[in-house]
């Protein structure tokens, strides 16, 4: 009787797991969204683009990883803080990255090695880490240069 017993919990113990074995199966990145999704960078770019409209400077500095790589004047800075970034805000910020934000979509985005390229370039966005999933604005180019 003993050997029957542990025989029937060792056959209900495998068909759990069989039946469980597909959703064990899937792994946080098979189910994740990718953070190069075209999809997810639009919306990042229309949420940059509504507090770039609305005038709302640290709004728009909380989409920034630092230290951020910007070109200010044909000179490269390094920002490491929201209060650096905002002292150069309507520099780096301007009509034309606004104009080029309102007009960008997935056909336009190229894949870098720090991200995705997006605005003809001027801006590289990445996810920034595995825990956080939040896209970040990582480097910012010279609007003279494109």
């Amino acid at each position: 009787m003993r050997v029957r017993s542990s025989a029937l919990i060792l056959v209900a113990v495998f068909v759990i797991l069989a039946a469980a074995s597909p959703a064990l199966a899937q792994t946080p990145a098979a189910t994740a969204t990718s953070p190069t999704d075209p999809a997810r960078v639009e919306a990042f770019l229309k949420n940059l683009g509504d507090a770039m409209s609305v005038g709302n400077q640290m709004r728009v500095a909380s989409f920034v990883k630092y230290p951020l790589e910007a070109w200010v004047g044909g000179e490269k800075l390094t920002l490491r803080s929201d209060s650096q970034l905002l002292a150069h805000y309507r520099q780096i910020f301007d009509s034309a990255l606004m104009q080029s934000l309102t007009t960008a979509n997935a056909a336009s985005f190229t894949q870098e090695s720090q991200g995705v390229a997006v605005c003809g370039g001027r801006l590289v966005v990445s996810q920034v880490s595995d825990k956080n999933t939040a896209l970040k604005i990582v480097k910012i180019g010279d609007v003279a240069a494109r």
